[in-house]
């Protein structure tokens, strides 16, 4: 085909009788033989394995936020000195060493508000005059920061009737004044003392209640009942003598309470 022409030759080896025998192929000048297929690629090396990255360390864990708490704290009431006392109570959480504190007062009547240990976590603060505080506690520890207030309720000091009053009695039937006084101690509300007025010395005893002063004297029958209103150092009120079976009589007076 095309002028190529083809064959086979056979040839045999000496003595042996082997022979072999091999296709022969003639191609015209004109005529291009086919190239031989190259040879194929060597295979190639696969990549060496890569190490596996390391394992990272894990972030430290997060320190925790210090707090500062300050103990719940009871109203007061201002005493007879005129103060009134009170124990303040901290608790700080995850509070590193070399932690400071610091307690203040807060507002307008702060300056009423002395700390026994302002530097301390526990502290004692006096009041000088009733009213509402705030209080608050400062804990520090390098960039460390907390703080907490507390409300601290000053009850006014109730009214006292203890002392000498002297004052003025008077008959309403017969429009006659007479001198008198009492001599009072309180406790709480129990009020014990002496009236002294015409007709001689009279121990009583009763309660003041708010404003209202109540006391009795009892003897062999008589009775005296006193009943007065206390405003600061002023009183006024009424005394009803009762004899028994001879005769009831009313008288009013005044008070004001004496040095």
């Amino acid at each position: 085909m095309n002028g190529v022409q083809s064959g086979s030759l056979t040839a045999t080896l000496g003595t042996t009788g082997v022979s072999a025998t091999a296709a022969i192929v003639i191609y015209p000048a004109d005529v291009t033989p086919p190239s031989e297929p190259p040879p194929p690629d060597p295979p190639t090396d696969p990549d060496p394995p890569t190490d596996p990255d390391p394992p990272s360390n894990p972030d430290p864990p997060a320190t925790p936020d210090m707090t500062v708490t300050i103990a719940n704290v009871d109203p007061v009431t201002v005493g007879k000195g005129g103060t009134a006392t009170v124990s303040l109570n901290a608790s700080t959480s995850n509070a590193p060493s070399g932690t400071t504190y610091e307690w203040t007062a807060e507002g307008a009547n702060a300056g009423n508000v002395n700390f026994s240990a302002a530097t301390s976590e526990d502290t004692t603060a006096t009041f000088s005059d009733d009213g509402s505080y705030t209080l608050r506690l400062r804990a520090r520890n390098g960039s460390q920061n907390a703080t907490d207030t507390a409300t601290v309720t000053v009850n006014p000091a109730p009214a006292d009737v203890s002392g000498l009053w002297p004052g003025t009695l008077t008959d309403e039937t017969t429009d006659t004044d007479y001198a008198m006084s009492l001599d009072l101690t309180q406790t709480g509300e129990d009020v014990t003392g002496t009236l002294a007025a015409p007709g001689g010395n009279f121990p009583m005893e009763g309660t003041f209640d708010g404003a209202e002063l109540t006391l009795t004297y009892g003897s062999g029958g008589s009775t005296i009942d006193l009943e007065a209103t206390v405003s600061g150092d002023d009183m006024s009120g009424a005394i009803t003598t009762d004899s028994g079976e001879i005769y009831e009589t009313t008288y009013t007076f005044t008070a004001t309470r004496g040095p």
